[in-house]
């Protein structure tokens, strides 16, 4: 796409985008193989999710024997997008407050998503 906001959006917009972002910033990534059992997703939606969050710059990986990621700067700043349409839907959607705190997978809502990009 030629617009940034338009390409975010398009981003936000995918399926596992927001899901695997909360989970990356709540410390619930644990590991590729971990997520593939908990999420229900494809290791190639999910590979090519988090390489998309790299190459985006809001999620970098952190050497170790099991590769974790975490959120870069630019990556703790779009979450704050992610806060406020957690709170839009507090107030006026059908989210439980508690969801707020909660990465989507552990929400009520959440249950073994359908593979999607």
């Amino acid at each position: 796409m030629i617009c940034s906001v338009l390409d975010l959006a398009h981003f936000l917009g995918k399926r596992w985008s927001i899901i695997l972002l909360e989970e990356i910033a709540l410390g619930k990534f644990v590991g590729f193989n971990d997520t593939l059992k908990r999420a229900d997703i494809t290791p190639k939606t999910l590979s090519n999710q988090l390489k998309e969050m790299e190459n985006i710059g809001i999620v970098k990986k952190n050497g170790s024997e099991e590769t974790l990621y975490t959120l870069t700067e630019k990556g703790i700043e779009f979450r704050k997008i992610v806060q406020e349409i957690k709170k839009f839907n507090i107030k006026w959607g059908d989210i439980k407050e508690d969801c707020s705190d909660k990465s989507c997978l552990e929400c009520e809502k959440v249950s073994k998503p359908v593979d999607a990009v």
